[in-house]
């Protein structure tokens, strides 16, 4: 992970005052429905003003988990599922939906119930806290969420152990508050632990060739300032976004005049 980096402000919309998100990822995703996810959630947290830290796309314990949403007073795991005809199912059993002769289908066999899947997520989050810091964990929220809503004409139901929402009733998932009490700090230290790459924009967590650009950017940064250090520390840092594109840019200014 690169030396020397620091928070990347996001928001939503420019006349909202910016609010410290970082994001940490593991895999690039791949799935236009945790893209969409990924990209909402952001939007939310700038919208309120609320440090967050969010892991993207990570393993733990072999399971893959495609959000969590680290707040003050929150733990978050989110289950993204891109559907746009009718499901079926509920907490116990086979999950299906309708295909265009009206009939039903299974899940895909590597997820047959999205509900346990989210739950069983949060379970290996939980676990992998509890190694981490070597004391108790208490269980983290989950939610599986339909992007970008639930599909009209579902039948769908779960328990107290996760929610089920439409990308479209998110909000409210993000104003509740569980009882895992972490600080974002030990969340930071939690990621680099587990080798998670931090990233500087939304698109760096799923764009392969930003992906390459932001690392390279990271590796020359870190060895910027390990030539130059305690020169470096000297320059003023300043953020300003490419036109073209609307990413974020790294600049520094000396204190006696642009470089």
């Amino acid at each position: 992970m690169a030396e020397g980096r620091r928070p990347v402000a996001w928001s939503s919309d420019a006349r909202r005052r910016s609010v410290t998100v970082e994001i940490y990822r593991g895999s690039l995703i791949e799935h236009g429905s945790e893209r969409t996810l990924l990209r909402h959630v952001v939007d939310l947290l700038s919208a309120r003003n609320r440090p967050a830290i969010i892991l993207a796309n990570i393993s733990l314990g072999g399971r893959q988990i495609d959000l969590v949403v680290a707040l003050e007073l929150l733990t978050l795991v989110l289950e993204a599922k891109g559907f746009s005809v009718p499901v079926r199912g509920s907490e116990n059993g086979t999950w299906q939906y309708r295909v265009a002769s009206g009939g039903w289908k299974n899940f895909a066999a590597a997820n047959l119930n999205p509900h346990t899947q989210v739950i069983q997520a949060s379970l290996a989050l939980r676990d992998a806290m509890r190694s981490h810091s070597g004391a108790h964990v208490a269980y983290p929220s989950a939610a599986l969420v339909f992007v970008p809503r639930i599909p009209p004409g579902s039948s769908i139901s779960g328990n107290f152990k996760a929610e089920i929402v439409g990308l479209d009733a998110l909000e409210s998932q993000l104003l509740r508050s569980d009882a895992t009490e972490w600080t974002l700090d030990k969340w930071r230290a939690f990621a680099e632990a587990r080798d998670l790459v931090r990233v500087d924009s939304v698109e760096a967590a799923f764009d392969p060739l930003l992906a390459a650009a932001e690392q390279l950017l990271g590796t020359y940064t870190a060895a910027f300032i390990r030539t130059y250090d305690p020169v470096v520390r000297e320059l003023i840092r300043f953020g300003c976004r490419d036109g073209n594109h609307g990413q974020p840019a790294r600049r520094s200014q000396s204190r006696g005049g642009a470089s």
